[in-house]
Formats: C-alpha cells, structure tokens, sequence
C-alpha cells in the first residue's frame, strides 16, 4: 500500500480504522472481569484482613484477576473466583483512571494487585 499516493479521504479512513480497532483491543482487555457495583470501593483493608471476591457473575464469568501491577494493562498472574478468600497486603494504590487497587495474595501464595470494586472487606486483619 503506497500512502504517498493514497487521496486524504482514505488515509483519513484508515487512520479513523485502525484508531477503532485500538479502542475496541484496549477496552475489552478487562473483559473477564465483569462490571463493577454502582460506586468506587475506597476503604482501606488492614494487612492480614480476608477479603471476599464479589464479582456480579459466577464460573468463567466471574473470575478476577490478580495482575503483578495496578491496572488492567499488566500481566495477570493469577484468577480468583466469585466466592474465593484472598488476604490483604495492607497494600492500596489508586491509578490515574481513579481506580483503586489492593495487593492480595492468594491460597497458593502468589501476591499481585486486583481491584477493590470486586473485593470485600471480611475484617481479621492484624492491622498495617
């Protein structure tokens, strides 16, 4: 494909495809994870507290991810499911879409970050 030679009005269609296809790639990479209930979860778990995975679905639906960073763009390391057990960090980061984060560690002992909106606060923590 020759672009020197391609009138604007399709570079400007290619352009505006490609520009499509970028925002449908990015905006179902957290797919898995369902969406969140009305409102930010902004409390802070205490290090040790049980924390409940709360997504709104159940099976493959309802999985979580636990990333090796804050935010969907990062690596996920592990899944939990609805109705799983995970256990704080004491660990909180809110990224700059103003998406809170907890680092959790699972059963098998993987530590990674997954989103407060899919976590509930079970208390029993040892404190930070």
């Amino acid at each position: 494909m020759n672009l020197a030679k391609m009138p604007l009005s399709q570079k400007l269609l290619l352009g505006l495809g490609a520009f499509a296809a970028f925002v449908f790639l990015t905006s179902s990479a957290s797919a898995a994870t369902t969406a969140p209930a009305a409102g930010q979860n902004t409390t802070t778990p205490n290090a040790g507290d049980q924390l409940l995975v709360v997504t709104t679905q159940t099976g493959l639906a309802g999985r979580l991810y636990i990333r090796s960073a804050p935010g969907t763009q990062n690596a996920s390391i592990a899944l939990a499911n609805h109705g799983d057990t995970l256990t704080a960090t004491g660990q909180v980061q809110t990224i700059a879409d103003g998406t809170v984060w907890w680092q959790v560690t699972n059963a098998q002992g993987q530590t990674g970050w997954s989103e407060a909106n899919y976590l509930q606060d079970q208390g029993q923590g040892t404190g930070s």
